[in-house]
């Protein structure tokens, strides 16, 4: 016999993947469009910085080149849809700009030009949009 009381399992890791990818289908069509992230970053509150993930304080030591095996001279980050993140900016600071690059990648023009006027004194830091 089942006792009613039990706690039910959490759903997995491979259920949530499974709904954020059924959420990201829907919306892909307006989101894969630069023109929708320029008009929504041209005409929004005009925040300086928008974290959308997990902010650069709680990854810190994964992206960290002693933890990933490598010299900090020889470290090149690839921060793909950097919108209006701070997080290439703080990986380069935390390293005083001493790894290869930074690339900060994005599809919204309006973004990585507000992310190069705000990183004109980081020479290492490059950008592109894609």
């Amino acid at each position: 016999q089942v006792d009613s009381r039990a706690r039910r399992p959490q759903p997995g890791i491979q259920h949530y993947n499974a709904m954020v990818a059924t959420a990201a289908a829907a919306l892909e069509p307006a989101l894969a469009a630069p023109s929708h992230w320029d008009e929504f970053y041209a005409h929004a509150a005009k925040p300086d910085v928008a974290e959308y993930m997990l902010p650069y304080s709680r990854i810190a030591s994964y992206l960290d080149p002693d933890f990933l095996g490598i010299a900090v001279e020889e470290a090149r980050f690839l921060v793909v849809g950097c919108g209006i993140s701070a997080l290439g900016e703080e990986l380069y600071d935390s390293f005083a700009g001493r790894m290869q690059e930074v690339m900060n990648v994005d599809i919204s023009a309006y973004c990585v030009e507000h992310l190069r006027r705000r990183s004109l004194q980081r020479p290492r830091m490059r950008f592109a949009v894609e």
